[in-house]
């Protein structure tokens, strides 16, 4: 099964698991961890790319940020424009962004959280993605932390099949995604036209291992100062 077909499957579990709060790091940890990221920037617009039910969006639109959100599982934006505003979401696959879809929209920032799943792909969005961001506009990249793994293989960048054994079983028909070391990430990154503002790993409060990687990337302009 591939990325779009699975998420599809698991929408309605996503969605209640957010509605009632199930998954007790996202509420605690990683929402939070992602949140106070982009508050510290203090951006005016924002596009939350892969924004499933629109949680981040409807946050940050009530905290005066003027923010958008993207999914390609129709699931997902029924959910958020029902509780929303439709002119703010758009269902738009990453495929159909790379075409220019959203050429004339420009961004202060632009938020991957827990959403970038694919290899070649995620490489080609990133490259293009200063093209979408105001100067000195910022990428911010949330993802499963390399600890949460399954270390019973070499450590370095490979297609994984399980996503976090943590989720609930409902929550667990997950595709396969391509898991990359931190210097991976790094790399990354940095090949794709921005800066490294700074790297965070939020940590669970129970066990105090890190449960995600955090990325605050600057566009890289001539003669930015991060």
């Amino acid at each position: 099964m591939g990325v779009t077909p699975s998420w599809k499957v698991n929408a309605a579990g996503w969605i209640r698991a957010i509605e009632q709060s199930e998954l007790a790091n996202r509420e605690l940890v990683t929402s939070r961890a992602i949140l106070e990221a982009i508050q510290q920037l203090n951006p005016s617009t924002l596009l939350d790319m892969g924004c499933g039910e629109g949680w981040l969006v409807r946050i940050l639109r009530s905290q005066g940020v003027a923010a958008d959100g993207l999914d390609r599982t129709l699931e997902y934006i029924h959910c958020a424009t029902a509780k929303d505003c439709t002119e703010h979401y758009f269902l738009l696959s990453y495929e159909e962004v790379l075409a220019g879809r959203l050429n004339k929209r420009s961004y202060d920032a632009i938020v991957f959280n827990f959403s970038l799943l694919e290899k070649e792909l995620t490489e080609k969005l990133l490259a293009y993605l200063p093209s979408l961001l105001n100067h000195k506009g910022h990428l911010l990249i949330q993802t499963l932390h390399p600890f949460r793994w399954n270390f019973n293989q070499p450590y370095q960048s490979h297609w994984e099949s399980q996503f976090d054994e943590t989720l609930p079983a409902l929550l667990r028909i997950t595709p396969p995604w391509y898991a990359r070391t931190i210097s991976d990430w790094i790399h990354l990154v940095l090949n794709s036209g921005f800066q490294l503002v700074r790297i965070e790993e939020p940590l669970c409060l129970v066990t105090q291992q890190p449960i995600s990687l955090l990325l605050v990337a600057q566009k890289h302009c001539q003669g930015n100062v991060a």
